[in-house]
């Protein structure tokens, strides 16, 4: 298969894969199944033409907003309630939903999860509502940008969902709902600022890649990002791999993991580098990074054992490498043979020479003597 048929198969099977989560801008209103809800939106509003919560908050505040939950079905529903920080996805989104041993990001130092609480449970009678508060205590000390999140109400395993009309719902695993919310105290515009965090072999879906981690460690959302990335083996100037895409965007304090196809190749060991330029169309803002890392041996067969789409070297490719052996093999031998003989010639040649010095100086001694 060619290196352009394998980026387009690798490109397809990983929008695949990503697709099973619907990770869209914040919502405020969406329904799955049976299950609805709805932002209801406090005085503090700060943008009324949204339907998400955008609250303008002061420090050491403390605020109760409300959830509405709906229950559209014959039976009562039981369902769970999360809060979540904003992250950024693996496919260039902002991404609300909830992992297990979640880790917040080294650059975030209050989320939404520090802040607010919710009842981790709730029942929504049979063609009801409830309305869930979430209670929500600002730091003392003011902050700049934002703080960014989202509450996650989820269905039990097994619910089907509907399709929804609701722009910019996200869905996950069709039994989950995330309303997001931000929170600001002023209009003070807080710039991006993106640091090359590293690089690594890593793999998805059994597929070799390479994995570069980026980091924006400021309040504040980049967006229209793109990526071009090349990759080469140190001291080399052919591009081994690249990848380039375009409409990314990045979470305010998360870290983001660009991966870059090995297209079906083997890892080998060595060190390489990646040239990695990431642009915002809407700020302006453009970075540059020439890094390099290590594939270590180990790291290149563990992958290798399990990857899935290697490809496979045809018999003659090892025909001809085991013929090279043995020529090399053969041509080692007849020069070392070759050197031998003539080691051999030159110490004749001296002994002869020698012999012949030896009899001339017993053929003057003679002659002396008479």
């Amino acid at each position: 298969m060619k290196k352009r048929e394998q980026r387009v198969l690798f490109g397809l099977v990983y929008i695949l894969i990503s697709s099973i989560f619907f990770l869209f801008p914040m919502i405020g209103k969406a329904e799955v199944g049976d299950i609805s809800v709805k932002a209801i939106l406090p005085e503090n509003q700060h943008n009324p033409d949204v339907t998400y919560y955008d609250l303008r908050v002061t420090p050491g505040q403390t605020q109760e907003v409300k959830l509405e939950i709906n229950n559209a079905g014959d039976k009562e529903e039981n369902v769970t309630i999360a809060l979540t920080d904003a992250r950024t996805s693996r496919i260039g989104d902002i991404d609300y939903s909830v992992v297990e041993n979640y880790k917040k990001d080294s650059s975030l130092s209050t989320g939404l999860t520090d802040i607010a609480k919710v009842e981790s449970t709730a029942t929504v009678p049979a063609k009801g509502s409830i309305t869930v508060p979430i209670q929500i205590k600002v730091p003392q000390e003011p902050f700049d940008g934002m703080i960014l999140g989202g509450v996650t109400v989820t269905q039990p395993e097994g619910q089907t969902s509907k399709s929804s009309k609701s722009k910019g719902m996200q869905i996950e695993n069709r039994v989950s709902i995330t309303v997001g919310m931000k929170l600001t105290e002023s209009d003070t515009p807080v710039e991006a600022a993106l640091d090359f965090v590293g690089a690594k072999a890593g793999q998805e879906a059994g597929r070799n890649q390479v994995e570069v981690t980026l980091q924006n460690h400021e309040p504040t959302v980049l967006e229209k990002i793109d990526y071009e990335a090349k990759l080469y083996k140190k001291g080399e100037n052919e591009v081994l791999h690249e990848r380039k895409v375009s409409g990314y965007r990045f979470a305010p304090n998360s870290s983001f993991t660009f991966p870059i196809s090995w297209e079906g190749e083997r890892f080998e060991r060595g060190t390489y580098r990646v040239k990695l330029t990431a642009v915002s169309q809407e700020t302006g803002q453009k970075w540059q990074w020439d890094e390099e890392f290590e594939i270590t041996a180990e790291e290149a067969k563990k992958l290798n054992d399990k990857a899935v789409d290697l490809e496979e070297k045809p018999m003659w490719y090892y025909y001809l490498l085991i013929g090279i052996g043995v020529l090399v093999v053969l041509v080692v031998i007849l020069l070392i043979l070759r050197n031998r003989k003539k080691k051999k010639e030159e110490e004749e040649k001296r002994a002869r020479a020698k012999a012949k010095k030896k009899k001339a100086q017993q053929k003057r001694k003679q002659e002396r003597k008479k």
